[in-house]
């Protein structure tokens, strides 16, 4: 398994591997960083270039998940491993509450521990739902959305892609979230949220 940074989601995403025994060798990619982290140079391999990831997951495993948070840099990340012959894992912990009833989770999501996701739910490609969060029924999430701990989401909300929701903001039901928006941590979503816009505070207003 290849993850997809070295900073510190990318070590939590390690940390979700090794609880869950996960098998195989986890390496990490990382062709921007001048210093990596010593706990992780110290213990993984890390790949820092563009051919050397394309020479892994040509010769050992094609497998990788995304390390990074904010949308924008999930989506280069991801493209990046697939044009280098990467293959999308969706890394979503055992320690996750998941519905039966019509969730549908697509490739490359990253779901932590914690979470719990109930019924009829879809998250797009490439999605981070991050520790203790709670999606509730019926909630659509779009592509490369990044949300943050402890955020509520609750029944019939739709979150466009690229939108970002800070630590601990609670969105209300039947809401609409534009694509490439950001919600301030703490927040609480009363309204609509028109696309490109950020909104802050409790209730939430554009800032």
């Amino acid at each position: 398994m290849v993850i997809l940074g070295a900073g510190g989601l990318a070590k939590e995403v390690a940390t979700v591997l090794l609880w869950d025994n996960y098998e195989k060798d986890i390496v990490f990619f990382d062709n921007i960083s001048k210093v990596i982290d010593s706990n992780i140079v110290s213990k993984f391999k890390v790949l820092t270039s563009e051919s050397q990831l394309k020479g892994y997951f040509q010769k050992i495993d094609n497998a990788y998940c995304i390390g990074v948070g904010n949308p924008r840099n999930r989506q280069k990340l991801s493209q990046l491993a697939m044009r280098n012959g990467g293959k999308a894992y969706c890394l979503i912990s055992s320690n996750t509450l998941v519905g039966q009833f019509g969730t549908e989770i697509a490739k490359g999501s990253t779901i932590l521990s914690g979470a719990t996701i109930t019924a009829s739910v879809s998250i797009g490609c490439g999605s981070l739902i991050n520790k203790n969060c709670i999606l509730s029924h019926d909630v659509k999430i779009g592509d490369y959305v990044e949300i943050s701990p402890d955020v509520k989401i609750l029944g019939n909300v739709k979150i466009g892609s690229y939108t970002s929701i800070g630590t601990g903001a609670i969105i209300l039901p039947k809401i609409t979230v534009g694509v490439n928006c950001v919600i301030g941590a703490g927040s609480v979503v009363t309204k609509d949220v028109p696309d490109n816009t950020t909104v802050v505070g409790v209730p939430a207003k554009v800032r």
